[in-house]
């Protein structure tokens, strides 16, 4: 299972803990509310967890997460770099309040989710 930074850690993350399995090499996409890229990344293995952690996350601003889609953008290990996003699926939108932020695809939960399931980190 994925595990989350220290919820003493400065740096701002996000738990997604999606209802069912993802396949390998389905987009994960983050942005913020102007629809900045925080992250565009392709698990290279099947993925019930993703944990994104970025000092561009700020706590008050919405961002929403995709999957599906594609990117234009270089690839390396995963992660994708420049480019545009082409959108897949928006999952779910939601306004960072704490360090770590927990969400279902139904929205911010109160902690962990319980799940089984790889995990696919997007740390940047």
């Amino acid at each position: 299972m994925a595990e989350p930074p220290s919820e003493q850690s400065t740096q701002k993350s996000i738990m997604m803990q999606f209802a069912s399995t993802q396949q390998a090499g389905t987009m994960v996409h983050l942005q913020d509310e102007t629809s900045k890229t925080i992250a565009s990344f392709a698990p290279t293995k099947d993925y019930q967890t993703v944990v994104i952690s970025s000092p561009e996350l700020r706590e008050g601003t919405t961002y929403t997460l995709y999957t599906g889609g594609s990117s234009t953008g270089s690839e390396s290990g995963g992660l994708y770099s420049e480019g545009e996003y082409q959108a897949g699926s928006e999952i779910v939108s939601a306004t960072l309040s704490t360090s770590i932020t927990y969400l279902s695809e139904s929205g911010v939960t109160s902690g962990r989710t319980s799940g089984q399931g790889g995990g696919g980190r997007g740390r940047l």
